[in-house]
């Protein structure tokens, strides 16, 4: 079954991962986030089931991508 986003935030299955992505934005607007790590930081939470164009797309480069990227589509 799939899982739908409710008027009242995300369900309880996502609700955990998106806490964790929210630690990690406040974390990486004080510079304590590489934008190399990224990648792997929206490739885990697209698994969670957390889902965003930017987000995918970001999930799907690499470490050596050209930083610019990495920050706008996170940003």
């Amino acid at each position: 079954m799939e899982e739908v986003e409710s008027p009242l935030g995300p369900e309880p299955r996502s609700r955990a991962a998106y806490m964790v992505l929210s630690e990690v934005a406040w974390s990486y607007r004080v510079d304590g986030v590489e934008p190399a790590d990224l990648p792997m930081i929206a490739a885990e939470a697209v698994a969670v089931g957390l889902e965003s164009p930017a987000l995918c797309e970001l999930a799907g480069l690499g470490r050596g991508d050209d930083v610019r990227d990495l920050r706008d589509l996170f940003e």
